[in-house]
């Protein structure tokens, strides 16, 4: 982990500390030295690929020989990947029903999740995307769809993606929502939804609002980080920030001060629980850490239920997507893994689920040396308590103009609705079927037996 870097206070205001104070009150209590996860601890840990991730080279289907079939290939000419030279697809095993056979591949930089996905710990939700509803081909095309406004526009789709409703809703994304439920009556648990992005939708709840944390931060101030809890000058601030002034602003700016100065105290309290393995440098990687040494604090907080939410940029593949994607799939998959290790090191791989997201997929027809926004991508949910080593949802067939191709470009009808998904995490998580309808609007237009996809132990 990287040392941590103290925060002004106009960095505090950014991050958003100001919202959701009720649980300020009951935090000099706290007990603040190290202690296990318990045993009744779920989370679920959203990583974002923001810009769309391109599926159709993530996940690529396979001839009986082991190379890419006609349909990819044919599809993609300019960015189909080789099975053979440096790019040796990592072979994946299919028992479900789909146009394809049995024999996938995953991208060659997918080593870890390929291995997690072999030992049953790893499966592939596939063809997913933003629906109301379920959707034909021909419904798309006379525009009778009801589905999702201002297709193919990152920050729209972003949006609505986290709050899983294609027509929009409240402004609360799904894991906010769901983190609600757990909150005890009249309070909030601090870092009960945690995000390490400056913004997220999916961690805003319609009660929880998110704790925003750069990784590697424990809130420190420049003044007065360096004195301890009882210098008379700490105890000055404290005291003052806590004084109403009837001056709105002058009071927001102090509420969102003494909210980062007992995060600091939490935070700094998990000096102990640095994760045990080394987390790569890189954005997601530095994450994912961050992730994992909250978790390990969680029973200090009284926690049972947590929603974390990443995000890893740069899938926007307009261009130079050869190497781009490697390398970002390569970033993600290092990260994923090392996390996945700490999860298994903290005994902790059955309590906490892991899931990709993306805005929307990408077109299977290539632009230039990249490709265009579409809509249905493949998605992955990892973890101990996963059903693995499966497809859920039905694999598209990768045709120009083809059943599943919303137009001529190969923007693919997704199959599998972001509600379906979230749903059965919800399902997990402990939310209750009465609770559904709340936090998925849209879920009753789906058929009954399709609601709940199964992919949960």
């Amino acid at each position: 982990m990287k040392t941590p870097t103290p925060l002004t206070r106009r960095t505090f205001t950014k991050l958003g500390l100001g919202a959701g104070l009720g649980w300020l009150g009951g935090l000099g209590q706290l007990p603040l030295a190290r202690s296990a996860v318990s045993s009744d601890y779920k989370a679920l840990v959203c990583i974002f690929l923001a810009g769309g991730n391109d599926g159709h080279n993530t996940i690529i289907p396979l001839t009986a020989g082991g190379s890419p079939v006609a349909d990819y290939v044919n599809s993609r000419p300019t960015l189909a990947l080789p099975s053979t030279n440096a790019k040796i697809l990592l072979p994946i095993a299919v028992a479900q029903p789909n146009p394809y056979g049995s024999a996938f591949g995953l991208h060659p930089s997918l080593a870890k999740i390929a291995e997690l996905y072999a030992a049953g710990r790893a499966a592939v939700i596939a063809n997913t995307g933003l629906l109301d509803a379920p959707i034909t081909r021909a419904q798309f095309q006379s525009k009778n769809t009801g589905n999702s406004v201002a297709m193919f526009s990152h920050s729209d789709q972003t949006n609505l993606v986290q709050t899983g409703l294609a027509t929009g809703g409240d402004g609360s994304g799904w894991g906010g929502r769901l983190a609600d439920l757990a909150q005890p009556a009249g309070s909030e648990l601090p870092l009960s939804c945690v995000s390490l992005d400056y913004s997220s939708v999916f961690a805003t709840g319609r009660r929880v609002q998110p704790t925003r944390i750069i990784p590697g931060n424990n809130f420190a101030q420049y003044a007065l980080g360096y004195l301890g809890p009882s210098d008379p000058r700490v105890m000055a601030q404290t005291n003052l920030v806590a004084q109403g002034t009837q001056l709105r602003l002058v009071d927001k700016a102090n509420e969102t001060m003494q909210r980062a100065i007992e995060l600091n105290k939490i935070l700094t309290s998990a000096g102990t629980a640095t994760p045990l393995n080394v987390f790569p440098t890189s954005p997601i990687g530095q994450q994912l850490g961050e992730v994992a040494r909250i978790i390990k604090i969680s029973g200090n907080l009284g926690l049972s239920r947590q929603v974390f939410y990443c995000k890893h940029f740069g899938y926007d593949t307009h261009g130079g997507q050869d190497w781009a994607h490697a390398r970002l799939l390569a970033d993600l998959d290092a990260a994923v893994g090392v996390f996945q290790k700490e999860l298994n090191d903290m005994q902790a791989a059955g309590k906490v689920t892991t899931f990709t997201s993306s805005e929307f997929g990408r077109t299977l027809q290539p632009s230039g040396t990249g490709s265009d926004h579409g809509w249905g991508g493949h998605q992955f949910v990892i973890g101990g308590a996963v059903n693995g080593g499966k497809f859920y949802g039905r694999f598209p067939t990768l045709v120009l103009g083809g059943p599943d191709d919303a137009g001529t470009r190969g923007v693919l009808l997704p199959t599998t609705s972001v509600a379906q998904v979230g749903a059965t995490l919800a399902a997990w998580f402990g939310a209750p079927a009465a609770a559904m309808g709340n936090l998925f609007p849209n879920l009753a237009a789906f058929p009954a037996d399709q609601q709940n996809l199964g992919f949960m132990l």
